[in-house]
């Protein structure tokens, strides 16, 4: 049974592709997952948390008679003011963000892999923390943190596109900070004679103008997300996040942890060094974000970089047809863990869109929280 829906499912893809091509194909099938993501989480309607300082920004976003404490996370509220999604339309913009990673996601799979695989990877971030975060906390903007960290890999061995995609990363959140050495070790260990000298360069190209900004916000209006107050919490912060981290960690994306450990597991059997050096500046470097920030399952979500590519690790070490069907199995049974946020010592749960309805609608429980 299952050989027959990985087949008709090959063969709807393969249609896709050939009736309207490619790059209409990835965003049909990223518009396709988002609906069933937005079924599996009921989205909010309206910015959420400190998704409503964005939407204000989006606004004026140089308005600094307006106190405002994310002003140095303006890429995404600047970008939306630009193309006229502001205020109430805001939330649109990441979530056309959204649409435009898993897209991506798909396209740059299927140059190397079949059309199945690729959908299932594409899967496996829409239907994890990156994606069903966004849905029930609108307005956030770390969508637009994860499709410019997919572009660098994508660009690594074009110095010029990726270090102007890492200025813009580092306008979009300063969390980011953690995921580039990483991104750096990436094209450290790309074919070239000059990488190091590269690296340096880019190091200066990239904080200068960080640096600058900061320091010309700062001076116009106070922020309150600054490292000042991040590092006055570092204590009371992981004593908060401690009892309930391992669950965090866990339901940033639940049953595809499996990928990376079996990648590991196989790297370390075929002396795989980059690759697990990698895969630990990804993971460790994710991880130090909980000195300063408290979002458990939120902020582990940056490390979707290392299930993409253990997924397409553990393709090669299975092979096609048994990746396929254990995929598909995972998945199915991923849909059954029910989806939570974690942060702090606090668990919100992430019901299904037809649950929400008929809780609001008959028993008056308001399922979105934020």
């Amino acid at each position: 049974m299952i050989d027959k829906i990985l087949n008709k499912i090959e063969k709807t893809l393969l249609y896709l592709e050939q009736k309207c091509g490619i790059y209409f194909s990835s965003i049909t099938i990223a518009l396709f997952l988002i609906c069933i993501a937005a079924i599996y989480v009921t989205p909010a309607f309206a910015p959420m948390q400190l998704g409503r300082g964005y939407a204000s920004l989006s606004i004026r976003p140089f308005d600094f008679s307006e106190q405002n404490d994310l002003r140095f996370r303006i890429l995404t509220p600047l970008l939306a003011h630009i193309v006229g999604l502001r205020g109430s339309l805001y939330i649109v913009f990441p979530t056309i963000i959204a649409i435009i990673l898993l897209a991506t996601i798909y396209y740059y799979l299927r140059k190397n892999q079949q059309p199945t695989e690729s959908l299932f990877i594409t899967m496996l971030i829409c239907f994890s923390t990156p994606i069903l975060f966004l849905l029930h906390f609108q307005g956030y903007v770390d969508v637009t943190s994860y499709l410019l960290i997919l572009l660098i890999i994508i660009f690594i061995k074009k110095p010029f596109i990726w270090i102007f995609l890492m200025i813009l990363l580092l306008f979009n959140h300063d969390s980011n900070l953690f995921i580039l050495p990483s991104l750096f070790y990436l094209y450290y260990i790309q074919r070239n004679d000059k990488r190091l000298l590269i690296i340096s360069l880019a190091l200066l190209i990239i904080f200068i103008p960080f640096y600058l900004y900061r320091t010309w916000v700062s001076s116009l209006s106070p922020v309150g997300y600054d490292m000042e107050m991040y590092s006055s919490q570092i204590v009371e912060n992981v004593k908060t996040i401690a009892p309930c981290f391992f669950i965090g960690l866990f339901y940033s994306f639940k049953l595809f942890w499996l990928f990376p450990l079996i990648a590991i597991y196989v790297s370390w059997n075929k002396k795989n060094r980059h690759q697990l050096i990698w895969f630990s500046l990804l993971f460790f470097g994710v991880l130090l974000q909980l000195l300063f920030a408290s979002d458990t399952s939120r902020l582990i979500g940056l490390a979707f970089p290392l299930i993409i590519f253990s997924s397409v690790k553990v393709l090669q070490f299975w092979g096609r047809d048994l990746f396929l069907k254990r995929t598909f199995v995972l998945i199915l049974i991923n849909f059954l863990v029910p989806q939570y946020y974690v942060g702090q010592s606090t668990m919100i749960k992430f019901y299904s869109l037809p649950s929400s309805y008929i809780l609001k609608h008959y028993f008056g429980i308001e399922t979105w929280i934020g």
